[in-house]
């Protein structure tokens, strides 16, 4: 009876065991191994670097259709920024201000880049934000949005996605967000910019809001200038269905 009840003992022990990886297994598979790669140009006057054009981005790591189907988004999205007309102008914008020593200081530098980050890498999602920044001797610009994927089918998430299932929905959680940021923001103007703000947010289809996930929430992105509230570039927090 002693004997049986230790077998018992490590039988129950093994499969606990056997239980608790293949949790692991099924945890480790909902997420993504992945690579940060850098591409740039940059142009020198001497030694110095005055202008540079510069995107980061992840590539995931396997084999699979869906793996390649989502890392071949992500590098085609840095071949069409690289030769960018935006790229092209930096280019030139440097050329001049090297030429006719335009710069302010001997420091500074003209640039277009954008940087990446994983916000979100679990239960089969993974979601990039994007920050671009650009200047050129003038304003300062810049521009958040996102890449996300599901990596079962290797599809390119929008909004409608992880928001919810009708354009209406979204549209009204998105103008929700911003309706409360311009309260607390722009106290002494709110009845002159929300009108401006509602109708540009008003005009998007949903599935073309730009935005990236955060666990619990979906941020949504507008550029400097979009919403005609100046230089000032807004993200508005929305609750997503991944937490």
């Amino acid at each position: 009876m002693k004997k049986r009840r230790i077998i018992y003992g490590v039988a129950f022990f093994v499969i606990l065991s056997l239980l608790a990886l293949q949790k692991n297994h099924i945890e480790a598979a909902s997420e993504a191994k992945y690579e940060i790669r850098n591409e740039k140009v940059t142009y020198k006057d001497g030694d110095t670097v005055r202008g540079i054009v510069y995107f980061q981005y992840p590539q995931l790591e396997g084999n699979s259709a869906e793996i390649k189907r989502i890392n071949k988004v992500l590098e085609n999205a840095m071949k069409a920024y690289m030769k960018d007309e935006k790229a092209e102008r930096l280019k030139e914008y440097t050329s001049i201000a090297i030429d006719n020593q335009g710069f302010f200081n001997e420091k500074e530098q003209y640039y277009w880049k954008t940087n990446c980050k994983i916000t979100y890498n679990e239960n089969n999602i993974i979601s990039v934000h994007m920050k671009e920044r650009w200047y050129a001797g003038g304003v300062y610009n810049q521009k958040d949005y996102g890449y996300t994927f599901d990596l079962k089918t290797g599809k390119t998430l929008t909004a409608i996605d992880v928001i919810g299932k009708k354009h209406k929905e979204v549209t009204d959680k998105v103008l929700s967000s911003a309706k409360a940021y311009l309260k607390k923001n722009y106290k002494d103007s709110y009845d002159v910019v929300w009108k401006d703000v509602s109708t540009i947010i008003k005009s998007y289809d949903a599935k073309d809001f730009k935005f990236y996930l955060t666990p619990g929430k979906a941020r949504i992105c507008f550029e400097s200038y979009e919403l005609n509230l100046g230089t000032s570039y807004q993200v508005f927090s929305v609750n997503s269905i991944y937490n």
